[in-house]
């Protein structure tokens, strides 16, 4: 069973057949193998979902992961935060007044745009950007225009990748505001924005609408104990300055959490002695500091 990547799979109103993505196979389940199969798919379950098993508008499905799988699948246990871009080159990003948009991906050390970084949050299954923001849609099922709100949304869009070619991935929504429909670009007249629409034939010219890449993006800045700096400095690490810190922002670690446990933060320091942010007092550095802790960031190679 370990060797499975697991989702489901729902009918929504009038619709009659299930639209499993490329690549997946239903695996009809019920009282006599459902024990078989439910470690495997117990991180799926929620309170709503027994209704609709027994009246067979929800299934499983499942499929072999390959190797690029494999780091999606590790990514997303540990919380890894990445990219999503598009056949466009620019990548899917929030905006201030709870847009979605695509940009030119931020290539800077650390990233300073915490808007197009994503994770997953709520059960690993809805897409939360760097600010804190959901990715949602303005209605429902196709033709749903992509939003980025920052409440506590219970009824998100729930989202799966499938890969599809090589490196390339649907985005595959889920539940009942997804209803089995794909993210996908459209070209507008001014500018290109961001649905939700039924998936498009592999050979057709909306397919490449509606491919993205996964890009995995390795934070570069690291909380540790003062203790610890010699051995990371001969891994090419140095201490980040305030400045850094700052650019960095909440999308690296929790920055209230570092000023609120650790005695000081040696990254909060400027030269030497400089004020760190609102109501935090930053001390000199003291070498043999039992609880000191640092921030620091890797070398750009």
């Amino acid at each position: 069973m370990a060797d499975y990547i697991w989702e489901y799979v729902q009918l929504w109103g009038d619709e009659t057949e299930f639209k499993v993505p490329e690549g997946w196979e239903i695996v009809e389940m019920d009282e006599s193998n459902f024990g078989e199969y439910l470690p495997s798919i117990e991180h799926l379950l929620s309170m709503g979902m027994k209704k609709y098993m027994e009246e067979g508008s929800l299934k499983f499905i499942r499929r072999r992961p390959d190797e690029l799988e494999q780091k999606m699948m590790s990514m997303k246990d540990g919380d890894g935060t990445f990219y999503i871009k598009s056949m466009f080159g620019t990548v899917l990003a929030t905006t201030g007044d709870y847009g979605v948009q695509l940009e030119p991906m931020d290539e800077t050390r650390p990233q300073t745009k915490p808007n197009q970084i994503w994770k997953w949050g709520q059960d690993k299954a809805v897409l939360r950007d760097g600010t804190g923001r959901w990715l949602h849609t303005k209605g429902e099922g196709a033709g749903s225009e992509m939003r980025g709100y920052d409440s506590n949304n219970y009824n998100a869009v729930t989202f799966m990748f499938v890969r599809v070619e090589e490196d390339k991935f649907l985005v595959f929504g889920t539940g009942n505001y997804g209803r089995q429909t794909v993210l996908t670009v459209q070209e507008g007249s001014e500018s290109l924005t961001v649905t939700m629409e039924e998936p498009a034939p592999a050979d057709s010219e909306m397919r490449q609408k509606q491919l993205w890449e996964i890009i995995p993006y390795d934070q570069h800045l690291k909380v540790v104990e003062t203790s610890e700096l010699e051995t990371y400095q001969e891994k090419g690490w140095r201490l980040a300055n305030y400045d850094e810190v700052v650019a960095g922002g909440s999308h690296h670690f929790d920055m209230k959490a570092v000023m609120s446990h650790t005695k000081w933060v040696q990254a909060a320091l400027k030269d030497g002695s400089q004020g760190g942010p609102d109501d935090y007092h930053t001390k000199e550095y003291e070498p043999d500091a039992e609880f000191g802790h640092a921030v620091i960031i890797d070398i750009p190679q």
